[in-house]
């Protein structure tokens, strides 16, 4: 019988087994059983549950992402998960699921209290599904659009938020100056070019630059990068980003850029016959 003890510990270890398996399994650090309903339950009171962390680089890289997987996101500070096709981010009152009349879905990011669209827009069709007339396709800088087709017909705002919907989706604006000049005082003006910036081969224009600004890397998640414009023949692209704001300047109208040789985030004014890139800021 010298081999007794050792069937006697192979049963219970069996009889643990099929006890986890019928009763679930339960993970605690007080001992705590597994509900009866639950296959796996998490208990405790000194820590959370950690899933898997990455950035958006490696998230994208997951070779066939199985329906259902979840992590968090560290570039987007938001918890995604796959749903057989996109990355969706799991909605909380900072993290928000955008997705335009089209069907195009963008990755959003609060900073300081507004919630901004984290890419430029890339639809062709207004909210109600109209078709933009005045708009270009800019690859992977999304869409460029006139002043005209980002107001949609309604007049100039100076207020914050601006109330102007324009060419954004449902439930989002387009920002006015004084929600731009917002978001620069959040991020500190001196610096705030720097912390919306992207860093990306895309910014081919002298990027050792000091004023590039790589040590304060898409600090703020913005992910800003550098489509240039469009008037007749796209211009600027990999050294400059253009956003159109809703408020009017005379007969120009206010826009923010970004450059690769500067820190701050420049406001000035472009003709309303430019096309530009938007941001959308969430109602």
């Amino acid at each position: 019988m010298k081999y007794s003890k050792y069937i006697f510990l192979f049963l219970v270890i069996l009889m643990l087994q099929l006890q986890a398996i019928s009763q679930g399994v339960g993970i605690s650090d007080n001992a705590s059983n597994p509900h009866s309903s639950a296959i796996l339950h998490v208990q405790g009171t000194s820590g959370g549950f950690l899933p898997p962390r990455m950035n958006d680089a490696e998230m994208n890289a997951i070779i066939n992402p199985v329906n259902g997987l979840i992590i968090y996101n560290t570039t987007a500070h938001c918890t995604y998960h796959y749903n057989g096709t996109n990355w969706l981010v799991l909605e909380t009152h900072e993290c928000i699921t955008l997705v335009d009349i089209e069907d195009n879905s963008y990755k959003t990011i609060k900073i300081g209290s507004q919630i901004w669209m984290a890419e430029n827009l890339k639809t062709s069709h207004y909210a109600d599904g109209s078709a933009i007339t005045n708009v270009q396709d800019n690859g992977v800088y999304g869409n460029v659009y006139d002043w005209n087709a980002v107001m949609n017909g309604v007049g100039s705002s100076t207020t914050n938020p601006s109330g102007v919907q324009g060419v954004c989706p449902n439930g989002w604006h387009l920002p006015s100056q004084a929600e731009w000049q917002e978001l620069e005082t959040t991020l500190v003006a001196t610096n705030a070019g720097r912390k919306l910036k992207k860093y990306d081969n895309l910014w081919t224009q002298n990027s050792t630059h000091p004023n590039a600004g790589y040590n304060d890397a898409n600090a703020s998640g913005f992910n800003a990068l550098p489509g240039g414009y469009w008037s007749g023949a796209f211009a600027n692209q990999n050294g400059h980003a253009y956003f159109w704001t809703a408020t009017e300047n005379g007969t120009n109208a206010e826009n923010f850029r970004q450059a690769f040789d500067i820190a701050t985030l420049i406001s000035e004014q472009g003709a309303k016959t430019t096309y530009f890139s938007v941001r959308c800021v969430c109602d």
